[in-house]
């Protein structure tokens, strides 16, 4: 399995979205796993997604807040998704005959002076 996680804050600007085609073009990952988009997920279209051969499984639940991390994996891959809130996303998958069990975690750590 290859899987790319990505701290892609601003993914909706041009050279964000050209670094991330050069990443999945180059690793040809079944999971991408981006995390601090800072937009919403409908500003990508669709198309982006698909060119790389992807698709946005899920994002996580943050109620009114922009979600902060995305799931995205290949047109060929099934995730199911477990469990999705305001700080991680667990999905399984068959991958080669094989169950797995995926969890991306966002955690911003705050410093209090």
């Amino acid at each position: 399995m290859k899987l790319i996680f990505w701290n892609a804050r601003g993914i909706a600007n041009d050279g964000t979205q050209r670094a991330l085609k050069n990443m999945v073009l180059s690793h040809i990952p079944n999971i991408v796993c981006l995390s601090e988009p800072l937009v919403l997920p409908s500003s990508i279209p669709v198309a982006f997604w698909r060119s790389l051969g992807l698709s946005l499984l899920t994002t996580n639940d943050r109620g009114t807040q922009i979600p902060n991390i995305w799931f995205l994996c290949h047109l060929d891959l099934k995730p199911t998704v477990v469990s999705s809130t305001a700080q991680q996303i667990t999905v399984t998958c068959l991958l080669n005959g094989t169950l797995c069990t995926l969890t991306t975690v966002y955690a911003k750590t705050t410093i209090a002076g």
